[in-house]
């Protein structure tokens, strides 16, 4: 993990990533102005503030903790991944099976674009 600073400033970069702005965030969590400044300087965030701060950004808690370093997801990558959630696992076989296949067909239109252009 790395330190407060570090992390306080993870969280400012991915908020001005997203162009939100860090006093409109913590305002909207009923979060005191100071939070982020506080949390650089070393007093700790109850946890479940910081996971309120992680779902606002749409980024996970490792992410902002520095454990993985993957980009956050678009929201229509969130919307998929809750709703392959509420699935039971039959379910999520197909879906996977299911993007499988379209991959797939996908690599396969590809290789065939590519013997075109290069028949031409």
């Amino acid at each position: 993990m790395n330190d407060a600073n570090t992390v306080a400033n993870l969280i400012r970069e991915c908020a001005k990533k997203k162009e939100i702005k860090i006093g409109t965030m913590l305002a909207d969590l009923d979060m005191g102005i100071n939070t982020i400044s506080q949390l650089a300087s070393g007093k700790g965030l109850a946890y479940f503030d910081f996971a309120r701060i992680a779902d606002y950004l749409s980024v996970s808690i490792d992410f902002l903790l520095g454990r993985k370093q993957i980009e956050d997801l678009s929201d229509d990558k969130l919307q998929l991944l809750n709703n392959f959630d509420q699935l039971d696992s039959s379910q999520q076989r197909t879906v996977c099976d299911y993007v499988a296949s379209l991959a797939d067909i996908a690599r396969y239109q590809e290789i065939a674009a590519t013997a075109k252009e290069d028949a031409l």
